[in-house]
């Protein structure tokens, strides 16, 4: 059984740089915030917010939909915020192990 795709979730992949201006707008969200929000790099964050790349990974376009729906003041499915994920964005990643590495250094 499969299911269609909401309607937020088709506008991401149809203008993903009109849904970024949309979430932006309303929500007072950097692209960087969206970027972390949707466990991306900030380039691909801005690569959708400027029309030169369309979300593919299905985690990245059900995370803009979710901002999206909340950005339009609508109810998301399981009425949870919109979180930053756990996972790190690969720039958070390389802080991270530099400062890992700094610590070991001094012991």
């Amino acid at each position: 059984m499969t299911t269609k795709p909401s309607t937020a979730t088709l506008r991401v992949q149809e203008d993903a740089a009109a849904v970024c201006r949309a979430i932006r707008d309303r929500l007072g969200l950097s692209q960087e915030e969206i970027a972390r929000r949707c466990g991306v790099s900030c380039g691909t964050a801005y690569n959708w917010c400027h029309g030169k790349q369309k979300p593919t990974k299905y985690k990245a376009v059900k995370a803009l939909a979710r901002l999206l729906r909340q950005a339009e003041g609508q109810k998301t499915q399981d009425n949870a915020p919109v979180e930053r994920p756990l996972s790190p964005t690969p720039w958070e990643g390389r802080q991270q192990l530099a400062e890992k590495g700094r610590k070991q250094g001094e012991l």
